[in-house]
């Protein structure tokens, strides 16, 4: 555990070291037959894999590629026809559970896959003992760069090719289901759809609302847009008030959507605006343009990738990236002064317009 520092009575996180990549590299020579990622917990950083996944895929179409991930996710890998197996972990927190359902894995899993680990664990690194895989990678956790890269890096390292994918597939009824639930919430078909998601889950996580509910203004003026809110109980308090406040132009998705039906919903938006979260990083990894605004989290390891995406963050402060979820300075000054339009100005560079 790291050090805790004291500051005006809150919690302060120091920087972590970066640890490096650790495992055995694969032999360059020969088929990858197949290959076998995981990634257990953290909606977001879950999300962050599909265009390893999807570039995995493009560069090594004869192998099977298997992902092991929390019980909670296993529907999002599901919904990719491209995945060819998904192994459920335990969401239960407990020692015992947790080392059963390693054996369990552990007995499914053999004969040994090239194994990438993307999270990094103790029982992941006790599950890569047991598979005895012949080639394996642990990614680097705290190195200053974005999830997307650390991943890739892992990869090769590992000595596969990893160029991220924007663009694959999802399962076809799930289009057509993403498709029903935005007309039943009231959406016109030529009016573009943009995601507005106050969905920090801390207060120094979160933009100022009423500067979401400018931006829907705007855009809805500008556009004729309408306004998608969705997701769970972090959007809630924001959401309704965006709900309120734009009434007809807004389309109401929360609580409404499991986690495919809300990957096919995401990817028909025009615009993800949104507090560091979940479903922001599921928006930029299907190409979505995105504009994510971090307050006390950190940017450096979790920003987007990729030129449809913007970011705004606030390790530029002597108090930035605190990762406290009440600020010291009591005004959450990180994302107060973040303008609406500077967020105005990011939206034209991810859009063009």
């Amino acid at each position: 555990m790291p050090k805790k520092l004291l500051h005006s009575s809150q919690t302060f996180l120091p920087p972590f070291k970066p640890e490096g990549v650790i495992g055995r590299q694969r032999r360059a020579d020969g088929p990858v037959a197949r290959i076998l990622v995981c990634r257990l917990q953290a909606f977001g950083d879950v999300a962050i894999t599909l265009p390893l996944l999807a570039g995995l895929r493009k560069a090594y179409p004869a192998a099977r590629l298997e992902v092991i991930t929390s019980n909670s996710y296993l529907p999002l890998f599901t919904a990719l026809p491209w995945i060819d197996a998904v192994h459920g972990f335990t969401d239960n927190r407990k020692l015992l559970p947790r080392l059963r359902s390693v054996a369990g894995l552990a007995r499914t899993l053999r004969p040994a896959p090239l194994f990438l680990d993307l999270q990094r664990l103790r029982v992941t690194r006790g599950l890569t003992r047991l598979i005895a895989p012949a080639a394996w990678c642990a990614f680097d956790r705290y190195a200053p760069r974005p999830a997307l890269e650390r991943y890739c890096e892992a990869a090769q390292w590992l000595g596969l090719q990893a160029e991220p994918q924007f663009n694959f597939p999802v399962q076809s009824s799930l289009t057509q289901r993403a498709g029903v639930l935005l007309r039943e919430a009231g959406h016109q078909p030529h009016r573009p759809l943009l995601c507005l998601n106050p969905a920090g889950g801390w207060p120094t996580k979160q933009w100022p609302i009423d500067r979401y509910i400018a931006l829907g203004r705007l855009f809805v003026q500008q556009f004729s847009a309408q306004i998608v809110v969705m997701g769970t109980e972090h959007v809630r308090v924001g959401g309704e008030a965006i709900v309120r406040e734009l009434g007809a132009d807004a389309i109401n998705l929360m609580g409404r959507t499991t986690i495919p039906e809300a990957l096919a919903v995401v990817r028909q938006l025009r615009l993800m605006i949104s507090d560091d979260s979940g479903l922001m990083h599921l928006a930029w990894a299907n190409r979505v343009p995105t504009v994510a605004l971090f307050g006390a989290t950190r940017s450096t390891w979790s920003r987007p990738c990729g030129p449809h995406s913007r970011w705004f963050g606030s390790e530029d402060l002597p108090c930035g990236a605190c990762m406290s979820t009440a600020c010291a300075r009591r005004d959450n000054h990180c994302l107060q002064r973040v303008s609406t339009e500077k967020v105005k100005e990011m939206v034209r560079e991810v859009i063009g317009h």
